[in-house]
């Protein structure tokens, strides 16, 4: 197993969120551009040892159940991605996370499921514009625009002329990449 795996599986069970989460996107990219290798593969059998593909897997799986939200959808993400046999869990953990009382933990579940292609980010994202947290709305409104979905448009339409300029620019850039045109 090479030295960079082993410091993204110690990296994964820091103490610092961040690092685990970093670590298991890390994990994620690598397993997602590994080439699976026969002689190697056959090696690992013969000495009994799992794959590191296997093994960074069991590390993003045992990742879903981290006391950090950002470090759970990141890993869920990956889990998707990689069509792991925890991936309808994964989905449903989203799923759910899109629907949590923490407008952070909803907004982050809802772009796991934007860069998902997943259409279920769409609802949870227009009711996130009617907080009171510019900052999150114009984050909810860019996420809407990369959805592609055209139920959003009366919504980002409401927010076109809001006091906070980032607001307004945001929904005005989700709105032409929707493909909106003004008449």
């Amino acid at each position: 197993m090479s030295t960079q795996i082993i410091e993204l599986l110690k990296a994964i069970t820091d103490d610092d969120p961040q690092m685990r989460e970093s670590a298991v996107r890390a994990l994620g990219t690598l397993i997602g551009t590994e080439q699976s290798d026969p002689a190697t593969d056959l090696n690992n059998m013969l000495v009994g040892t799992k794959p590191v593909s296997q093994t960074a897997i069991a590390a993003i799986h045992a990742a879903l159940d981290d006391s950090d939200w950002g470090v759970r959808q990141s890993a869920a993400e990956i889990a998707i991605k990689l069509e792991t046999d925890q991936a309808e869990i994964a989905k449903l953990m989203l799923d759910e996370d899109s629907r949590d009382p923490d407008p952070e933990i909803r907004l982050g579940a809802c772009w796991s499921l934007v860069m998902l292609h997943d259409g279920r980010a769409v609802t949870p994202l227009i009711q996130l514009l009617y907080i009171d947290d510019p900052i999150l709305v114009a984050s909810a409104a860019d996420a809407l625009g990369d959805t592609k979905d055209q139920r959003a448009i009366p919504a980002l339409l409401n927010f076109v002329e809001h006091a906070d300029q980032d607001v307004r620019e945001a929904a005005q850039d989700a709105l032409k990449r929707l493909g909106y045109q003004a008449e």
